[in-house]
């Protein structure tokens, strides 16, 4: 149904043809789908290839949901963030999946470019370290990032890290919101600056 504004597919196996059926209808001009859901999904790579496809130039689509996905691997994820470079998406959550270093590369570069996503959820993410957490935060210092809402929740951050993402938020002047529930370690000290400082929007 092209008309259809909301599609939840969550902890559900979804075979290569109905994926292709899913790229679509995403890439379907009569199509209105603007909120998918693919929570836990056991895709792999060559279904997120197909996916891409249909992502790609895609303008109704405003909420993605790709978390527990664990068998997508770097090559899978980049193919997913080249395809969101052009989109109008607006919310993205990635939790609990394999997301590494380079993977959360190409995903900064797009977000660079992409300035429609406001909201990212990288919770859980545990095969990302410091060095693609620098990434990230880098990002966070640049004018180019659109982000206003990030959610971080245990990922075991190191203290490193959490000073990082401190120095990076204190002249950010669009983050309104940042989750980092479950992140223990003696690093948030440096937080209170961030609190204190007349630039950002926290």
């Amino acid at each position: 149904d092209s008309s259809t504004m909301k599609l939840i597919l969550k902890e559900v196996d979804i075979e290569s043809g109905a994926f292709d059926a899913l790229a679509a209808l995403l890439q379907n001009p009569k199509s209105k789908l603007a909120v998918l859901g693919l929570r836990g999904n056991a895709t792999e790579d060559e279904a997120a290839a197909i996916l891409a496809t249909g992502l790609t130039g895609n303008r109704t689509l405003k909420k993605l949901d790709l978390s527990r996905n664990r068998d997508i691997t770097e090559e899978g994820w980049r193919t997913i963030f080249t395809a969101l470079q052009s989109c109008r998406l607006e919310k993205l959550t990635l939790g609990s999946t394999a997301i590494n270093d380079t993977a959360l590369l190409s995903l900064c570069q797009v977000l660079t470019i992409n300035r429609h996503i406001k909201t990212l959820d990288l919770s859980f993410c545990h095969h990302i370290t410091i060095a693609g957490w620098r990434i990230l935060f880098e990002l966070l210092q640049s004018p180019n990032s659109a982000l206003e809402e990030l959610h971080l929740y245990s990922n075991a951050f190191t203290d490193e890290a959490a000073v990082s993402l401190t120095n990076s938020l204190i002249n950010n002047h669009r983050l309104r919101e940042l989750n980092l529930h479950s992140n223990s370690n003696d690093g948030w000290g440096a937080f209170s600056a961030v609190l204190q400082s007349p630039h950002t929007a926290l």
